[in-house]
């Protein structure tokens, strides 16, 4: 099946942004900055999701997408925060998330690229930085965010920041699956320590609403539909999806966060 960059997926794909622009290049990167700033990730490189007990079959009970989409959206506006863990195309990533009604207030993603290359990338309110491999010539160790950065990769992420703000939120997903042209339950089983109940969905470009990123990526891979699978905890939490290619999981949940910029003096333009 082809691999489809479906929403959650854009955790990876904003420091694709900054991997890019990488030309080959098998120096290693540095680790956080050893000030120890906005360190709510301590990796340097991230593990991958803790994989899912394989599901114990049990009957569908009937279901429709969208009551399963309210359900789902209900619970992600109660969350406040989580831990992201993502694998996609093999590159693994992690990410610490504080959220307000649905929407992701502040971010830190620690992502790798391979050839023991990681990248960091802080978001808080509307202000983002990224914390370039040590073969950037940067004069700051955080370079600021921004489509005027003379940095490319600086650029590139200020280009899909927003959408992997946006869908980084388990609550966008239930928007997804509100849309989807069929659910079913397909068994029970445990993710990360977490008893869940597994679901199947397939999701149609057609269905989602214009503008959508899930949508603009399905199109964009010529692709109109994918299957994707959920698990879903006792309280209707969103813990993990998978997609052809990517696996999200989202764990400590509501458990303390702080994600704060970096120190003044070690972010700049360039």
């Amino acid at each position: 099946m082809r691999r489809v960059r479906t929403a959650p997926l854009l955790l990876a794909l904003a420091v694709a942004g900054c991997a890019s622009t990488v030309s080959g290049t098998g120096s290693a990167a540095p680790g956080p900055d050893s000030s120890g700033a906005a360190a709510s990730v301590s990796a340097t490189s991230a593990p991958g999701p803790t994989p899912a007990t394989p599901a114990t079959p049990t009957p569908s009970p009937a279901l429709t997408p969208s009551g399963l989409g309210q359900r789902l959206r209900a619970a992600a506006l109660r969350e406040h925060s989580a831990h992201v863990e993502v694998v996609s195309g093999g590159l693994p990533g992690t990410a610490d998330e504080q959220l307000d009604a649905g929407a992701v207030t502040a971010l830190h993603i620690v992502q790798s690229v391979g050839a023991g290359v990681t990248y960091q990338v802080i978001a808080v309110g509307s202000h983002a930085w990224v914390h370039l491999p040590a073969f950037y010539s940067t004069h700051a160790r955080w370079v600021i965010v921004s489509h005027h950065s003379p940095v490319e990769p600086a650029r590139n992420l200020a280009a899909v920041l927003p959408g992997v703000r946006a869908t980084a939120s388990p609550a966008t997903a239930a928007t997804y699956v509100a849309d989807a042209a069929s659910v079913r339950v397909f068994g029970r089983r445990s993710v990360a320590g977490t008893a869940t109940t597994a679901y199947s969905v397939l999701v149609v470009a057609g269905r989602l609403p214009p503008g959508s990123p899930l949508r603009a990526d399905l199109t964009a891979a010529g692709v109109d539909r994918v299957m994707i699978e959920l698990d879903v905890d006792a309280t209707d939490r969103l813990v993990r999806l998978a997609a052809p290619g990517t696996s999200v999981i989202w764990s400590h949940l509501d458990e303390p966060v702080h994600i704060a910029p970096p120190p003044a003096g070690r972010t700049g333009r360039s």
